[in-house]
């Protein structure tokens, strides 16, 4: 017997967006999402404040979160009016993920570059690498580093990693820490506008008008840092070198300054589990 199969046609729900604007599906699914994401973030910023543990995955939710809102009022755009209107609702998608995995990048980076036996195979040393940089930022109450100090007989190459990490004495070479962690997170913000290096170039001179290193010597060099030595590429930059109306260094457009202070209260390093 020849099975028949009947499309029935389910009309969604109606939910009311900018101007009476009548969400399809597709739209409300990505209003849920965000709706969840906002949920889980501003619950994980009050922990942060009160500084709690919290996995990086989930605090970074937090983080971008924040740093979403501080880009939409530099262009003059409420976060709550941009999560209703359905031309800019997948960018706001978008670009919370772009900068949740850049500010789980630019931690990452920056444990492998400040201690990167954090992420040793031998799990012991890795444990005792991880206590040592909570010691060294003075993370004294982290469960991790009071777990640490009560094991006993531990292998040398341990506590010579616990040593290290304390210590400061890397066996990673780090030439332009503030310059790196920077490009990292600042580089959705890059590709959202669809800036060129030497945008980016103008826009780090800003930021370091006294970083006189390899990277600043132009804005070839500092492309070729990005891609060789960041993996942050430009596939389609708009325009060439900017024009000097542009970039006015007593007096930056708001997206601009946002792009130079993007980083402005985060913490260098996050104290929470990385490794989970």
């Amino acid at each position: 017997m020849k099975n028949i199969t009947r499309k029935v046609k389910i009309a969604a729900p109606k939910i009311e967006g900018a101007a009476g604007h009548v969400w399809t599906v597709g739209e409300q699914q990505m209003l849920k999402f965000i709706n969840d994401f906002l949920k889980g973030a501003l619950a994980n910023s009050q922990r942060v404040l009160r500084k709690e543990d919290l996995v990086l995955s989930e605090a970074s939710k937090a983080f971008a979160v924040q740093i979403l809102k501080r880009e939409l009022e530099a262009r003059d755009i409420s976060f709550d009016d941009a999560i209703k209107d359905p031309n800019q609702v997948c960018n706001v998608v978008i670009q919370l993920f772009e900068y949740k995995n850049a500010i789980l990048r630019r931690n990452i980076y920056f444990i492998k570059k400040e201690c990167p036996d954090v992420f040793h195979q031998d799990a012991e040393v890795a444990e005792a690498a991880n206590a040592g940089i909570l010691a060294r930022h003075l993370n004294i109450d982290d469960p991790d580093l009071i777990a640490w100090t009560k094991k006993e007989n531990v292998s040398r190459a341990a506590q010579r990693a616990f040593d290290l990490a304390i210590s400061r004495k890397n066996p990673a070479r780090w030439k332009y820490p503030e310059l790196d962690l920077w490009l990292i997170l600042v580089w959705p913000l890059v590709t959202a506008e669809k800036w060129s290096y030497p945008t980016v170039h103008y826009l780090a001179d800003q930021k370091f008008p006294e970083l006189k290193a390899k990277p600043m010597a132009s804005a070839e060099a500092l492309g070729f840092h990005c891609k060789k030595t960041l993996g942050l590429k430009i596939s389609e930059p708009k325009g060439g070198r900017p024009k000097n109306d542009m970039f006015d260094l007593k007096n930056p457009s708001p997206i601009q300054d946002f792009a130079i202070n993007i980083d402005a209260d985060l913490p260098e390093y996050f104290d929470l589990k990385t490794r989970k």
